[in-house]
């Protein structure tokens, strides 16, 4: 099967602004447990508009996995 290398942006926190460091190390359990291992490339900053027209940024981690295409679904599953 062909592998693909899928690109993640975990935020940093959540909307209410807590800090997800828990969330984040279990992702990382998970992904090694189900995918025999991940990348954390470093950390992304971007921001957006609202919808009421004021300005929001962002920090995420970003993580790469190798895994074989048929399995993408299985990730988003784990990423959701």
């Amino acid at each position: 099967m062909p592998k693909v290398k899928a690109i993640s942006y975990i935020p940093l926190k959540d909307n209410d602004g807590q800090v997800l460091r828990e969330k984040i190390d279990e992702l990382e359990f998970v992904l090694y447990a189900h995918f025999v291992g991940w990348t954390k490339h470093g950390i992304a900053t971007g921001a957006f508009q609202m919808p009421d027209g004021s300005r929001s940024e962002d920090t995420h981690l970003v993580f790469y996995v190798v895994l074989d295409d048929a399995r993408l679904s299985e990730l988003r599953e784990i990423l959701l």
